[in-house]
């Protein structure tokens, strides 16, 4: 019985789904062995020299978007792919764009925090807040130019073009849920995955990663840049005034974002499956699989280590 494009479709879908799903696992393991390798040095550097510098913070971040590069020099399209090339836009201005982002940026930080807190019984130690809490220009480098540049590149850039071809929403869906897994943390989990969406979308309505890179650093500015500073000037006032500003922002963006849930549209792909279909074949396939779990046991570890 053929099912939404065929039989034909079906395996080939679920091929590069898989497919797909194993490079972000390969990008995972392959992160998280050097950056404890590094880890491994700076601490024996460390101990040898009185304690660890920024610089060596800055060397224990690196691994990740050194992978995500040689991840995406090796398995990016060597040419554009047709069902990620609309250029239609996304009928949102930049800054509108941006206040649509906020309810999601805070809103998913405040859940993440929740349910670490939940899980670990008040254990757990956000690792945003680690790398916020000694923020100085080259981890401010990092935050804001280097990783968002990367991470849009090979989640929207390499990995969102490999299953496009199959349904926009569902790739859009399934980046996204890579992306989310892929920071192995809870506290992270829910504001990447919902910021994946709209990364996601802006992808595949302009054909590039420039808007969305360029919307993922200004979100990272205003979620771990700027509230570092803030806390960081010690002023109750300053501290407040944020406060206030992002609360007040953050509301005014839930009806930007309403406006925007409702513009969506997405174009026909070359080989279109009907999105419960494609939703299966994304998830129920061994690639995915074995990513999720490999995912959640690290998130697990990094809650209970």
């Amino acid at each position: 019985m053929e099912l939404g494009g065929g039989d034909n479709s079906l395996r080939r879908a679920k091929a590069a789904y898989s497919g797909t799903a194993w490079i972000a696992l390969g990008g995972v393991i392959a992160s998280q062995v050097l950056a404890a390798a590094a880890a491994l040095l700076v601490t024996r550097k460390g101990a040898s020299s009185g304690g660890e510098t920024e610089l060596d913070l800055f060397l224990m971040q690196l691994p990740m978007p050194l992978v995500l590069i040689g991840l995406s020099l090796l398995f990016g399209p060597k040419e554009k792919a047709e069902s990620c090339a609309g250029e239609t836009g996304t009928g949102f201005s930049f800054p509108a764009l941006l206040l649509a982002a906020l309810p999601l940026m805070y809103g998913g930080a405040l859940l993440g925090n929740l349910a670490g807190g939940l899980l670990s019984m008040g254990r757990g130690i956000n690792p945003v807040q680690t790398v916020t809490g000694r923020s100085g220009p080259l981890m401010l480098l990092y935050m804001v130019v280097i990783g968002p540049v990367t991470e849009e590149w090979f989640f929207r850039g390499t990995l969102l073009p490999r299953v496009a071809r199959f349904g926009e929403k569902t790739a859009i869906w399934f980046t996204a849920l890579l992306f989310a897994l892929y920071h192995v943390n809870v506290y992270q989990f829910f504001y990447a995955f919902w910021l994946g969406l709209m990364l996601g979308y802006i992808r595949v309505r302009t054909g590039g990663i420039r808007l969305g890179a360029l919307l993922h650093m200004t979100v990272n500015v205003l979620g771990g840049a700027l509230p570092a500073l803030v806390i960081r000037s010690g002023s109750e006032n300053v501290l407040a005034a944020f406060a206030l500003s992002v609360l007040l922002l953050a509301a005014a963006g839930i009806a930007v974002l309403r406006r925007f849930l409702g513009a969506r549209y997405y174009l026909p792909a070359e080989e279109e499956l009907p999105d419960e279909i494609g939703r299966q074949c994304a998830v129920n396939n061994a690639g995915m699989i074995i990513c999720t779990l490999v995912c959640l046991a690290l998130a697990a570890y990094s809650l209970y280590a």
